[in-house]
């Protein structure tokens, strides 16, 4: 990757197969910095998966963001995009609080079926951190798409 020093950071990444050397999944991203806003964006290309259901490739668009309001206190946000069906299969957005031993954040989170814009989950996540004991998460589902 490429680091700009300044905040700007450009990378790409790849796994191959080990047999043939043929791209399995690969990425592009751009990302920036500073101490009061954060961005990413990333292209994303996996190869078909059969064996867990993806029968064709996969081309996504991901892009986060993260902004702050007080010293403490930032909104985040991210989603995904499917390239290939014109289809944003997930998104979130949150708020949070980090200070030097603590970190708590709330989320709500979508997730879509990525072919048929069919609802998959709807679910809130509520995390905590405390930087010398550990972090603990509980995500509470609001929707499940097997429910009717």
């Amino acid at each position: 990757g490429l680091n700009s020093g300044a905040g700007l950071k450009l990378g790409l990444s790849g796994r191959f197969d080990e047999k043939n050397a043929k791209l399995r999944r690969g990425e592009a991203g751009i990302s920036y910095a500073d101490p009061v806003f954060a961005a990413a964006a990333s292209y994303i290309f996996i190869d078909e998966q059969p064996n867990y259901g993806f029968d064709e490739d996969r081309h996504e668009v991901r892009g986060s963001a993260s902004v702050k309001l007080s010293e403490y206190v930032r909104l985040f946000g991210s989603s995904a995009f499917d390239i290939q069906n014109s289809e944003m299969f997930s998104r979130s957005v949150g708020i949070a609080y980090d200070d030097s031993c603590t970190s708590i954040s709330v989320a709500y989170e979508e997730t879509d079926d990525r072919y048929s814009g069919d609802a998959v989950d709807r679910s809130i996540m509520f995390r905590l951190g405390l930087r010398t004991i550990g972090e603990t998460e509980y995500k509470r589902k609001l929707y499940d798409g097997d429910d009717f």
